[in-house]
């Protein structure tokens, strides 16, 4: 089998082999040697992509990535990058390969849980609204965060947006006497949003593309056995004002 990764490569006029260059991300070794087959797939006036297959025998050595979506392990229910001020507002997953077996994909309206929490457990509800969670991203270079509370809502008090990504969530700095009803508050909205009673699940095909609004519906993924066959997914985002603005001009001709 092969392990597929993508690489988007910024203002270049041409691409060819010779303006590939890949390292060993624990020895930063050039591996000019590997002998790598590459497709273009996206040919743009401001950016090139490549999509490179690795034998797989490489991935304990060439392979790296900033997230447990990059796994075959559970992923319980979260939103996408809460780790930047405007977390995507749109996100799009193309499900290419699908032959592994296991990794059902969740679903979960993350405003109808907030919504039932508001009703049976208002104190979790105020601590959901107001209590800060720092989000954070240290991968190579770079190093995202941003702190804003797991249910956000707008100047109206109406509900704006989720932010819930386990696996990237900072210790809490908050005071000792808040630590016990915060946690409190968070185990519930994930106990809800993790539960049969608020999620829908279904299998990937091969083909499959669904669109959902990351900072309203939560997504996750049962783990998956790599070992059973290949799974591929690529995705991406779209920012809602783009959106909008699209809606707008078809509504106005």
């Amino acid at each position: 089998g092969n392990y597929l990764i993508s690489i988007q490569i910024n203002n270049l006029p041409s691409l060819n082999e010779n303006y590939i260059e890949l390292n060993d991300f624990k020895s930063n070794d050039p591996l000019s040697e590997a002998a790598l087959e590459y497709l273009l797939f996206e040919d743009m006036d401001v950016f090139k992509r490549l999509t490179l297959a690795l034998p797989v025998n490489f991935q304990d050595t060439y392979l790296s990535g900033d997230s447990n979506a990059y796994t075959s392990h559970y992923l319980a229910a979260h939103t996408d990058i809460p780790t930047r001020e405007s977390p995507p507002g749109i996100q799009i997953l193309h499900c290419r390969i699908a032959d592994a077996q296991g990794g059902e994909s969740t679903m979960t309206d993350g405003f109808k849980v907030a919504k039932d929490i508001e009703q049976q457990f208002p104190e979790h509800y105020k601590t959901l609204t107001t209590t800060k969670w720092c989000y954070a991203n240290r991968a190579g270079p770079k190093d995202y965060r941003w702190e804003a509370p797991t249910i956000n809502l707008d100047d109206n008090g109406e509900l704006s947006e989720i932010r819930m990504l386990p696996f990237s969530r900072a210790p809490l700095q908050a005071s000792f006497d808040e630590i016990e009803a915060t946690y409190a508050a968070l185990r519930c909205y994930m106990e809800k949003a993790n539960s049969a009673e608020y999620q829908v699940s279904f299998p990937f095909k091969a083909g499959d593309l669904i669109i959902f609004d990351n900072r309203r519906i939560l997504h996750g993924r049962g783990e998956f056995y790599p070992q059973t066959g290949n799974r591929a997914l690529r995705g991406t985002y779209i920012e809602r004002d783009d959106v909008l603005s699209k809606i707008r001009q078809y509504e106005h001709g």
